[in-house]
């Protein structure tokens, strides 16, 4: 964010990060494997759980063990929108965990 001389505001962002439509609050890096956190379920709360920790400074392994085969989804989309491409229920993409080092462990039960 950049403040103009004539009081305007100039914002630089990422075309991928508007693609989201998301702020992602800074994450930290994967540092410390001998520390291991298991988060058992794949809905928006474990998705938080798995953000979060990553935003306060958490750098153990993050995993994620979900029972269905998805990416955490917006649940209550699916109810309102059945037609809808299932890629834009997601809460978060592959890349999003991926860049996080947050593991997700899919049709696990």
């Amino acid at each position: 964010v950049k403040i103009l001389g004539d009081g305007g505001v100039k914002v630089k962002a990422k075309k991928s990060d508007l693609k989201e439509n998301k702020r992602v609050k800074g994450m930290c890096k994967l540092k410390d494997r001998t520390k291991n956190y298991v988060i058992i379920g794949g809905g928006a709360a474990a998705a938080k759980c798995a953000e979060t920790l990553r935003q306060e400074g958490c750098d153990g392994q993050i995993i994620m063990i979900c029972k269905e085969p998805y990416n955490p989804y917006d649940r209550i989309k699916v109810t309102k929108i059945f037609d809808s491409d299932p890629s834009k229920l997601q809460l978060r993409s592959d890349e999003f965990y991926k860049d996080n080092n947050i593991e997700l462990k899919k049709g696990v039960t």
